[in-house]
């Protein structure tokens, strides 16, 4: 007895499957560098460190807007939207927690504002987690996420209208870009 030849199992359902899985695979390992280079494509864009959170800031923003006017017939709408903005914000976070925090720490006049910030994407994180465990046809689950926008605007507030003029002042031209280029870096990484 002889085994059979590749191409007779490639026509079986276990050699079809296999072939589909390995197809998916490298499918899959394409398509990963595509989506992160077309995700940040937007950051390039922006410009500077300031100018990519800013725009950052305005996509969950408008995420934010289209899930609030969803109506409770739309769970699959409010949950994709929500699926979003989750993954937007936690990957935001990142990119300042790991770059413009501890910058404006190191310039001493904002090591306080830094503190405050970090503190408040903590409660972020903890009211993403929540709204992750609810319902989202509930009335309540809507009245969350609200509050949740509410506490991410005045946050963003402080990022842009106070803490990042003032250290993007502080910095010199090639320390901006550098920051930048941290910004950039952790989120290809991320995307």
């Amino acid at each position: 007895m002889h085994a059979p030849s590749l191409s007779t199992f490639a026509r079986t359902p276990a050699g079809f499957a296999l072939g589909a899985a390995g197809a998916g695979v490298v499918i899959g390992l394409l398509l990963n560098p595509a989506r992160k280079i077309g995700w940040q494509a937007h950051e390039a864009l922006a410009g500077d460190w300031v100018g990519v959170l800013k725009a950052e800031h305005r996509m969950v923003e408008l995420a934010f807007e289209a899930a609030l006017k969803t109506k409770e017939r739309q769970p699959m709408r409010r949950a994709t939207l929500f699926k979003k903005i989750n993954w937007a914000l936690l990957k935001h976070g990142v990119q300042e927690e790991t770059s413009i925090y501890p910058a404006l720490r190191e310039t001493g006049a904002a090591e306080e504002g830094a503190r405050h910030l970090y503190e408040e994407h903590a409660d972020i994180k903890t009211r993403l987690f929540l709204l992750q465990s609810m319902d989202v046809r509930l009335p309540e689950w809507l009245g969350a996420l609200e509050d949740l926008r509410d506490l991410i605007e005045g946050h963003v507030r402080e990022e842009e209208d106070e803490l990042f003029p003032m250290l993007h002042e502080r910095l010199s031209r090639d320390e901006n870009r550098r920051l930048t280029m941290l910004v950039h870096r952790e989120g290809v990484r991320l995307a």
